[in-house]
């Protein structure tokens, strides 16, 4: 499943049940009110158990940007050498933005 902006509500009943589209909505409206590193854990895994992914990236922050950093990245050891010995980190256009925006505290 590839999601676009353009994605809807609708387009979601071809991969999910409505009990699964209400899960996700829940998932979406938990997300607004997280505070702590432990709620984002939960909330992740979670969203993991209704729609499978090999790995994930996340960061928490506040509505005006001022703070963000990353909390956890789920991706396979395998993945992550690979991405470490590519240079990918160098290039990789999300991380470039917010170390450009100095928005990712070392």
């Amino acid at each position: 499943m590839y999601f676009t902006r353009e994605f809807s509500i609708k387009d979601l009943s071809k991969y999910l049940t409505k009990s699964e589209i209400l899960d996700l909505l829940h998932i979406c409206d938990q997300a607004l009110s997280i505070r702590e590193e432990d709620e984002l854990r939960k909330l992740i895994t979670e969203l993991k158990k209704l729609i499978p992914f090999d790995g994930f990236s996340y960061g928490l922050g506040t509505k005006n940007r001022d703070v963000l950093y990353f909390v956890d990245v789920d991706y396979s050891l395998e993945y992550l050498e690979r991405y470490l010995e590519k240079g990918y980190i160098h290039i990789d256009p999300i991380l470039d933005a917010l170390v450009e925006e100095r928005k990712v505290i070392n």
